[in-house]
């Protein structure tokens, strides 16, 4: 007796997920941007990083596409002003839509980590003794 099975491929299971574009301020004149590599990206991707001062078109900072690497070090923002990044990805020499922006506000603090403020819950009390959330 011959058994036929049918083959099923199953579909790889994602989070719509967005750039995921950051800038924090690291020095007097200088900024980290990163962004996320997406599951979908084709693998010859490379981006562009553009980026917009106090409202201003947004223009590309790269002299090269970068193609190794998901980081950015901006050594010649302004930040008297307000900024915004956009990252932009090419595929075989084709630009395409821009990255939702990150804004930066005029003169952020100079921190290595980008604060996320949290609604902390109450603390309480469980078997190990009393617990605190920070």
């Amino acid at each position: 007796m011959l058994l036929v099975v049918p083959v099923a491929f199953a579909q790889r299971q994602m989070e719509k997920l967005g750039r995921g574009v950051v800038a924090v301020r690291t020095g007097t004149s200088t900024s980290y941007v990163g962004w996320r590599l997406l599951g979908t990206d084709a693998e010859n991707v490379g981006f562009n990083v553009l980026r917009s001062a106090n409202g201003a078109a947004a223009t590309q900072l790269n002299g090269s596409l970068i193609t190794n690497s998901c980081n950015f070090t901006d050594s010649t923002i302004n930040y008297a002003v307000s900024n915004a990044y956009f990252i932009q990805p090419v595929v075989s020499g084709v630009t395409q839509t821009l990255s939702a922006p990150f804004g930066l506000a005029a003169n952020p603090p100079t921190q290595q980590y980008l604060n996320i403020p949290l609604a902390k819950p109450a603390d309480g009390t469980n078997g190990s003794g009393p617990f605190t959330y920070s």
